[in-house]
């Protein structure tokens, strides 16, 4: 709209103008929010993946004894290869809630549809990015519950918390 054509309009005509404007400024900083929301997000991801990964290459062996790791793996194995949640007899297994199992063993039949080895080490990876993943969605809840600034604090520290980097 014009000067001319706001000086013929009805008063309300400048108002609805006035209303454009501070309508298009408010998408202008919701999209800068957005925006800088995910740079965050990519921010948090990248300071929870480095120590995970490190720590996955420098203690990457398999599991030792008869334990949870060997037993998931294991399952995870037998599921991979069409044999459903069962023991290796055959007999159905509950024992351990399928959620992990059936990762890993999707994990392992990605690889073996790629052509490459199964391996202990993209399982341990896969949790390494796994955990980078929780921090990121504790930083966005965080950041929606309190504010950005809680959230980046929440998720930084979550992000090289010794316990959630080891385990």
């Amino acid at each position: 709209m014009s000067v001319e054509d706001l000086a013929q309009a009805p008063p309300h005509a400048a108002a609805r103008a006035g209303s454009t404007v501070a309508a298009r400024a408010g998408e202008r900083n919701q999209t800068r929010t957005i925006w800088l929301d995910v740079a965050l997000a990519l921010l948090m991801f990248t300071i929870a993946i480095i120590p995970r990964a490190a720590w996955v290459a420098y203690n990457d062996r398999p599991p030792q004894g008869l334990n949870d790791p060997t037993l998931y793996n294991l399952f995870a194995d037998i599921m991979a290869d069409g044999g459903g949640y069962t023991r290796p007899t055959g007999e159905p297994f509950a024992y351990y809630p399928v959620g992990f199992p059936a990762t890993v063993a999707g994990l392992k039949k990605a690889t073996d549809l790629i052509g490459a080895e199964r391996g202990i080490f993209e399982i341990k990876m896969m949790n390494g990015v796994f955990g980078a993943i929780t921090v990121v969605m504790l930083f966005l809840l965080v950041s929606r519950l309190v504010d950005r600034r809680a959230g980046v604090v929440a998720g930084a520290l979550l992000a090289v918390f010794p316990s959630q980097i080891f385990y």
